[in-house]
């Protein structure tokens, strides 16, 4: 009996883990360059890629065909819509360094982490640019919560996930660091304002 609870202790503290740092179906160990997959323990549900039929003529290209993203790749360029009414394209910042953040609204990692955000962008870094991509909600759910915690910096819609698709990944927060349009840095889960500072300096070469 002591055995069987130690045991069920042990997986219920590894869950807890596994939802303090990020909000998804599948555990994944960031190294800074790519996401690699963690093996299940013992009763938890392996994430199984879903069988696909071969897109028809004039069908949009399926979703599985973007590939999960890795240090020194090119960033795939984007346009979004922000909420202030703007419109924001990678491609036009490709002298800055750039940090894109992945979160939602009902994420709790996701939104422990937007405090930090909003004091990297009150710093006014010289060549550096921030955005806040929200996966799927709606304009009016990512208003509120915006005009609620009185955030400032750049946050962009997706409410149709055609950002999100170019940018796979197995949970959020999921944030990349971009620098003369390649990969320098990518990071899932919650980190820290320090690790992110470092990261930023760093491309700047400070």
């Amino acid at each position: 009996m002591n055995s069987i609870l130690k045991k069920t202790a042990a997986g219920f503290t590894a869950a807890l883990i596994i939802f303090a740092t990020a909000c998804g179906t599948k555990p994944v160990v960031e190294d800074h360059g790519k996401q690699e997959s963690v093996t299940p323990t013992a009763g938890a549900e392996a994430t199984q890629t879903p069988e696909v039929k071969e897109p028809e003529q004039n069908e949009p290209r399926a979703q599985e065909e973007y590939k999960i993203l890795k240090k020194g790749d090119v960033a795939p360029d984007f346009t979004a819509t922000l909420t202030d009414g703007s419109t924001f394209t990678l491609s036009e910042h490709k002298d800055e360094v750039v940090l894109i953040n992945f979160w939602a609204t009902w994420c709790p990692p996701c939104v422990a982490e937007l405090p930090d955000f909003e004091k990297l962008a009150g710093e006014n870094i010289e060549n550096f640019t921030l955005i806040a991509v929200n996966c799927t909600e709606e304009e009016k759910t990512v208003d509120a919560f915006i005009e609620k915690n009185g955030y400032t910096f750049k946050v962009a819609y997706d409410v149709d996930y055609t950002i999100g698709m170019k940018y796979p990944t197995d949970g959020i927060p999921y944030t990349v660091i971009v620098k003369d349009g390649i990969i320098k840095k990518i990071y899932l889960g919650r980190k820290s304002y320090e690790t992110f500072k470092k990261a930023i300096e760093e491309n700047l070469g400070k």
